[in-house]
């Protein structure tokens, strides 16, 4: 009759501890490629919310509140880049619309940093919870 040793209960019990604390203490999609940690909803899209998804594929879409964007994006050195996006040009009262010089992009963690042409900082949408 072969016995398993003592410790093999601590040590697996040991293991799955460790594990579910780094699952807890790492932000969505971290130890992912940056190019699968943007993919989805960032922002809220109610009415005169800006808001951004990204798709497989590079297909980039959104609103910065009152107008609509689409563009397509990619990652270059760790930084989403969307460089050429376009947009719709419609008059909106009591709106910000920051988003209208977006130009790169960097996650960090369940947070999207919006950066203009320039490298400064724009904006921030946080991940949606679809």
């Amino acid at each position: 009759m072969t016995t398993m040793p003592r410790r093999l209960p601590a040590l697996s019990a040991a293991v799955a501890f460790t594990l579910l604390l780094s699952g807890c203490a790492e932000p969505s999609g971290a130890g992912q490629p940056v190019g699968q940690q943007v993919l989805g909803q960032w922002g809220d899209d109610e009415a005169s919310s800006p808001w951004l998804r990204f798709d497989e594929g590079g297909v980039l879409t959104g609103s910065d509140g009152c107008n609509w964007l689409s563009g397509e994006w990619s990652v270059e050195d760790g930084r989403i880049e969307a460089p050429a996006i376009v947009r719709t040009e419609m008059w909106c009262e009591d709106t910000t619309q920051w988003l209208e010089g977006l130009h790169s992009m960097e996650v960090h963690g369940d947070e999207l940093v919006v950066f203009d042409a320039d490298g400064e900082r724009l904006g921030s949408l946080p991940r949606d919870g679809e």
